[in-house]
């Protein structure tokens, strides 16, 4: 199997793990308003704040689709404190 496969299988594994510990963030919609967009990857906002409190993308938290996952309660807590 190769290193990828192996990593994305971690995430996943993470992912369905971590369930207990999830936080769904609003929607964002395009200009006209109607349509709500999927995001695969966190807004800039986001990830600066888990920069900015050491949080680590796939290590310490995942986002899928305006939802995030954290491997703990205290990351969990710490994003709540510090989210807009």
């Amino acid at each position: 199997m190769s290193t990828n496969t192996e990593t994305n299988k971690e995430v996943f594994d993470k992912w369905l793990k971590w369930r207990e510990r999830t936080i769904k963030l609003p929607l964002m919609y395009t200009q006209s308003g109607n349509v709500p967009v999927r995001r695969s990857k966190p807004t800039k906002d986001v990830r600066d704040l888990c920069d900015g409190i050491g949080l680590r993308e796939n290590l310490d938290y995942i986002f899928r689709n305006n939802e995030m996952r954290f491997a703990t309660r205290e990351h969990l807590a710490f994003f709540k404190l510090n989210y807009k």
